[in-house]
């Protein structure tokens, strides 16, 4: 599959790239993309955004330079910033396997797997989306599905500033349930040698779909 590093872009330019890409693939012009991006500090509000989750006004966001969108994926608030690695695969899953729930579990195995590769144990809380290393969130997953090709994906804590999560409930829980790796490992970490092991992590887990590891819980 293609991919695609975009680096540091505002989140409503990275929106209209996501979006030309899911017209070129389900016209049949292009294939499968996996986008790499960064976004500055970046709320977004999911469909299932309750009130309150927003923890601070409009205007106290806007003098911190926070932007904020209302989206078409699901799941609750969460927040972008310099240090999280957002990835959005572009991906047709008529192609592997029409089911919402078996991608969703895709996605968390790709972080489960990469975080082991640097000795870190990480794993699924029932009743939530996401990957969680103990107690703690690393990993936020919302997608957004159209005609069987889905967008959006996986917002995860490489080297960020965790105070930025003080000003929501990240996907409806309390700011501090969120961590990092660099947090973890108490150094900062390599975002391209993590790009290039998603790509490698991502087409294992979503393509080859005959694996018993795919029998997720």
């Amino acid at each position: 599959m293609k991919t695609v590093n975009l680096g540091l872009i505002d989140y409503d330019k990275s929106y209209e790239i996501q979006q030309s890409t899911f017209d070129d693939i389900i016209s049949g012009k292009s294939g499968d993309i996996l986008i790499f991006v960064e976004h500055p500090p970046t709320i977004t509000l999911g469909r299932n955004t309750k009130p309150g989750n927003v923890l601070v006004s409009e205007s106290a966001l806007a003098g911190k330079s926070v932007k904020v969108y209302t989206i078409n994926r699901g799941g609750d608030v969460t927040i972008h910033c310099p240090g999280q690695l957002v990835i959005y695969p572009i991906v047709n899953l008529k192609n592997t396997k029409c089911d919402l729930h078996w991608y969703l579990r895709v996605l968390e195995q790709v972080i489960i797997d990469l975080l082991s590769e640097y000795g870190i144990t990480a794993g699924r809380n029932k009743g939530y989306t996401g990957v969680w290393v103990g107690n703690k969130k690393i990993a936020s997953i919302g997608v957004g599905v159209r005609n069987w090709v889905a967008f959006h994906g996986v917002g995860f804590n490489i080297n960020p500033d965790l105070k930025y999560f003080s000003l929501i409930n990240p996907c409806g829980m309390e700011a501090g349930v969120m961590t990092s790796m660099a947090e973890i490992l108490n150094k900062p970490v390599d975002k391209q040698e993590i790009c290039g092991k998603i790509e490698r992590i991502f087409e294992r887990n979503y393509y080859n779909i005959t694996t018993d590891k795919h029998s997720f819980s």
